[in-house]
């Protein structure tokens, strides 16, 4: 299966007659036109309204890796399970399966922006660094526990971010 690449970061080399935000030099990150791909191409023309400025401690293959993972995770949480990441609204207690992945990692930092205790799956090798991003539980899914995805405290979900394929 083919995939398209859409996710990018690089150097501006020019800009169009229309663009105010960015010059030749600028370090950015972008996203390309869903399903057209040309991510893995030497050069990319990008939308301005798609792309911004890459801060300098985020390297290109860092910042190459955020568009889609990342706004997978926030639509996830603001759209479907209702998050306001600015903590003003009602406390919800959320499952994150897959929580070391590209869009669980994003998913759990950006739930806790938001009113959330946040219960995180994921491999025993990953469990320090999950609690690191702010998960307030994290089972291992190979174990009983993890395989039920209950909340170890015994709270009930308001909203499960589903990250992985395989569980039901």
């Amino acid at each position: 299966m083919l995939e398209s690449v859409a996710d990018i970061a690089g150097e501006v080399v020019e800009v169009g007659p229309g663009v105010k935000n960015f010059k030749a030099g600028d370090k950015v990150v972008s996203i390309l036109k869903a399903f057209s791909g040309g991510g893995l191409a030497e050069f990319a023309v990008a939308k301005g309204n798609l792309t911004v400025t890459r801060p300098p401690e985020v390297s290109a293959a860092e910042g190459a890796a955020l568009p889609i993972a990342a706004l997978t995770a926030h639509e996830a949480l603001t759209e479907t399970a209702g998050i306001k990441l600015d903590r003003t609204g009602p406390r919800k207690n959320i499952l994150i399966t897959a929580a070391s992945g590209a869009v669980g990692h994003y998913a759990v930092q950006l739930a806790k922006l938001g009113n959330t205790h946040v219960t995180a799956t994921c491999g025993a090798r990953n469990i320090d660094f999950v609690r690191s991003l702010g998960a307030d539980e994290v089972l291992d899914y190979k174990t009983p526990e993890g395989e039920a995805l209950t909340s170890p405290s015994g709270l009930k979900y308001d909203a499960v971010i589903h990250c992985t394929t395989g569980i039901p």
